[in-house]
């Protein structure tokens, strides 16, 4: 049936030229499934340690999400018409899963493989049937969604950006830590904060989670910039993120200093 759902469009940034050069790598395509396990797997270990809210929408949460990966797009949706709630606002349990999710992907992508994403985040009408092993979607959701992401297409800029649709919707259903989860960026557009699954204030295991994924993103970003030496379109958006990246670490205290990518070597 025709529903309501989330949904996030991410157009990952350099990913044709990983498969241009790396296509006869065997090891390639096993790689870049690992890397979805791996996120998954990041996740459970955090949704474990989780508030009760939270914990409760494991049992059912297979049900209602959906991650496919295609090609250079990956698409995550959750199924709002199929939540098994009462309270509008036991939904708020949902979104948390679902965004940080979203969030373990990416940042495990960028960590594993240093390529960046652009995309949206909307909510809208949705319908899918993959009966007999055809799959069938018809969304708004989705169009909402590729739609924002191609705003930003020839910027130098990497965000996804949410739209007020669903914001509002949000905020509507009082999901908890809303400045977690997105900022306003400069020109006003309210945006997925991508490192809102990384919390380093839940524990010592949280702690040397976030300072490994850092570590390898600070890495993986760094050999970016490198092989892209010299294309202003790449670097502009690297730019943008890399900028992104040191904003949000200083947050974390003295202790993450260390993971903090110096600006100046755009300029050497």
């Amino acid at each position: 049936m025709v529903g309501k759902a989330a949904v996030a469009f991410l157009d990952i940034l350099g990913y044709k030229k990983i498969i241009e050069k790396g296509i006869e790598n065997k090891s390639l395509i096993p790689g870049i499934e690992k890397i979805v396990k791996i996120s998954l797997g990041l996740l459970r270990k955090s949704g474990e340690k989780s508030e009760p809210d939270r914990k409760d929408g494991w049992n059912t949460i297979n049900e209602v999400t959906s991650a496919r990966f295609i090609s250079d797009n990956a698409i995550f949706t959750l199924n709002l018409s199929k939540i098994p709630v009462e309270d509008p606002r036991d939904i708020s349990g949902y979104f948390h899963i679902y965004l940080s999710y979203i969030s373990s992907f990416y940042l495990t992508f960028v960590a594993k493989i240093g390529c960046i994403q652009r995309g949206g985040l909307s909510i809208g009408t949705h319908y899918e049937n993959a009966d007999n092993g055809h799959l069938f979607i018809f969304s708004e959701a989705y169009v909402n969604a590729y739609e924002l992401e191609r705003k930003d297409k020839g910027k130098p800029i990497a965000r996804i950006i949410i739209d007020r649709k669903l914001f509002s919707y949000l905020e509507s259903i009082h999901l908890k830590d809303m400045g977690r989860f997105f900022y306003k960026d400069k020109d006003d557009e309210m945006c997925f904060e991508p490192y809102c699954f990384l919390d380093p204030s839940q524990g010592d295991d949280t702690l040397d989670d976030a300072k490994r994924i850092l570590e390898d993103i600070k890495k993986a970003l760094i050999v970016n910039m490198g092989s892209n030496r010299g294309d202003d379109k790449v670097l502009g958006k690297l730019q943008y993120f890399i900028e992104h990246h040191n904003k949000t670490v200083s947050k974390y205290g003295d202790e993450f200093k260390e993971f903090l990518i110096d600006m100046n070597i755009f300029d050497k």
